[in-house]
């Protein structure tokens, strides 16, 4: 699924947005009336996770990314991942951020929707969720806690690995320290398929060997 960047920074796509250095899920809605994009997602607050929403008008400087993403969401209820990160108040007032306490209200499509509880609640996890694939300093977790299929390396991984993440439908987490992606077959299909990819590459690098000290005449 393509990205968009914004004006102010902020990486969209069709169940994500990267806001500075955290990626938060996010489900992508759009006004028929006003064209207004609706973004909802969770952020931290004093009082722990809250929903969110995020109202980006046509006048936007991010408008044309968010609509882009919009575009190409496939608006199924999102089971959103649990998030550690704080927006600072710059970037909660550039994107126009309301934390409510309350159910976000529902999409306006031409087809009913189903309430967001009851959508997630049937939606379980896959077989696999849990299950951890070791690799050679690097491993693949299906987290049933985040809903998401990650990829975590060991250390700074080489660039080719890094672009081959990418070529997967991966994106960087940084405030998780992970590569995700959502947890469905195709994020499992694609794990899989870069397991092999990953294990053939030196991801790290070749260690400087230290010189033997001469001794003395």
């Amino acid at each position: 699924m393509a990205h968009f960047t914004g004006k102010t920074g902020t990486i969209y796509e069709g169940d994500m947005l990267c806001i500075g250095e955290n990626v938060f899920p996010a489900a992508y809605y759009r006004n028929p009336d006003n064209g207004a994009i609706t973004i909802r997602t969770q952020v931290e607050s004093p009082e722990g996770l809250r929903n969110a929403s995020i109202l980006l008008h046509q006048d936007h400087a991010d408008y044309a990314a968010a609509s882009a993403a919009e575009a190409e969401a496939n608006h199924e209820p999102e089971q959103f991942a649990a998030v550690t990160a704080t927006l600072t108040d710059e970037q909660a007032q550039a994107l126009l951020i309301d934390v409510i306490t309350e159910e976000a209200p529902q999409p306006r499509h031409a087809e009913p929707q189903q309430e967001p509880q009851q959508a997630e609640a049937e939606t379980p996890l896959p077989a696999w969720a849990g299950e951890i694939i070791q690799g050679n300093g690097f491993r693949i977790r299906f987290d049933a806690f985040f809903r998401r299929t990650c990829i975590e390396f060991d250390g700074v991984p080489c660039k080719q690995a890094r672009e081959l993440c990418k070529e997967a439908g991966f994106y960087w987490a940084p405030s998780k320290g992970l590569w995700v992606r959502k947890l469905n077959l195709k994020g499992k299909r694609a794990a899989e398929e870069l397991l092999p990819k990953l294990a053939a590459l030196q991801l790290y690098g070749l260690k400087p060997r230290k010189r033997a000290k001469r001794r003395s005449a």
